[in-house]
């Protein structure tokens, strides 16, 4: 069973613990919005379940591109969390979202489980899961493919585990400082990703930094038994990230304490780590990369960058 719906917005606060079942297709309208980009949002809940299988469609193939390829903010999210404390999605599935897929923002003790999402690898600006200003946000047992980021990781994030993921096809997963000259700090801590498998990816774990007037970090980060088949660019660290080309080149976001313990690799560029600096490559100061346990089925040598 499928049904059209126009807009869902669940807001609280409750005085009990609120419980949704979603069953068969909910279909998103084929058309922009003029409001605030949200399709079907959750605000200020405490101790929130989204289950019962259903699928969120948001028929993203009738209006990709319709912002000539750019970020469009008139196309809303499949699935939004504002606010939610102690809570489950699980069961879920997100389909063709006509932007992020789903998008998380002050969240505390939220987990997904079992959680699908599903769009081509062509579609614009389909981030699957993004994460900011929230903790304790965990991902289990999903699998994710998309046209961007399998999950991105936003500032003011800190305890994400990711566990038995399977990411592609899409961009991998990614933390990203994106640090504004009007930001006086942020920090991403105890970001530990046990993910299962990134297929016929652009990227696989990757952190990028957008140079600022403002000196942040990123500490604790710890990617373990990673399997990737056919990875473009299995290990990214960028701290130039400037995608406008409109950049201040004096600050930077300091790393420490970045392990990469990861699995196989089935792509041709797996064996040597540099990141880049301030326009510059430099060898992996606080970059631990565990050689020992990097295994890989191409021959050949070449630098991730």
């Amino acid at each position: 069973m499928s049904q059209m719906i126009r807009k869902i917005l669940g807001e609280c606060p409750c005085k009990a613990a609120v419980e949704i079942e979603v069953q068969g297709t909910l279909n998103a309208l084929t058309y922009k919005t003029k409001a605030d980009g949200n399709w079907v949002s959750f605000k200020r809940i405490d101790w929130f379940t989204l289950s019962g299988g259903g699928t969120f469609d948001g028929l993203g193939p009738k209006v990709w591109g319709a912002c000539g390829g750019k970020y469009c903010k008139e196309l809303p999210v499949n699935l939004r969390f504002h606010s939610i404390t102690n809570g489950l999605v699980k069961d879920i599935a997100s389909k063709d979202s006509k932007q992020f897929h789903v998008s998380l923002l002050s969240c505390q003790n939220l987990e997904f489980q079992h959680f699908t999402i599903s769009a081509p690898a062509e579609s614009i600006n389909t981030d699957g899961i993004h994460i900011s200003r929230s903790s304790n946000i965990s991902v289990t047992n999903s699998n994710i493919g998309t046209g961007d980021g399998c999950i991105s990781i936003g500032p003011g994030t800190q305890q994400i585990t990711i566990t038995g993921v399977t990411c592609g096809p899409g961009h991998g997963i990614s933390i990203e400082v994106l640090v504004s000259c009007r930001m006086k700090s942020l920090w991403l801590e105890s970001e530990s990703g046990v993910i299962r498998t990134f297929s016929n990816t652009d990227k696989g774990v990757r952190i990028k930094t957008w140079p600022a007037s403002f000196e942040g970090s990123v500490t604790d980060v710890i990617y373990e038994g990673i399997v990737m088949n056919n990875v473009t660019n299995p290990i990214i660290i960028d701290q130039v990230y400037c995608p406008a080309g409109v950049c201040n080149a004096k600050g930077f976001v300091d790393f420490a304490s970045v392990m990469e313990t990861l699995g196989k690799y089935c792509s041709n560029r797996v064996e040597n780590l540099s990141y880049r600096k301030l326009g510059e490559y430099s060898d992996g100061e606080c970059v631990a990369v565990d050689r020992e346990d990097i295994t890989s089925s191409v021959l050949g040598k070449a630098n991730i960058f």
